[in-house]
């Protein structure tokens, strides 16, 4: 569904939109991995913004053995 909703421009896509976002995950203490990855997590390319989440999404699944 996000995949969907980034390219029907449903997410923030304007460089004030993406900076916005940007702050707001910079400024989350309770979440230190989402304040690491606040720039990546609002890249302006919804392709390199899909890979990067399934990867992030991927590598948190860790090695299941």
């Amino acid at each position: 569904m996000g995949t969907a909703l980034l390219g029907t421009g449903g997410a923030a896509r304007s460089v004030e939109e993406r900076a916005a976002m940007t702050e707001l995950f910079a400024g989350m203490p309770q979440f230190p991995l989402v304040r690491e990855l606040a720039e990546p997590l609002n890249l302006p390319d919804g392709e390199q913004e899909f890979r990067f989440g399934l990867a992030a999404l991927l590598d948190g699944m860790g090695d299941p053995r």
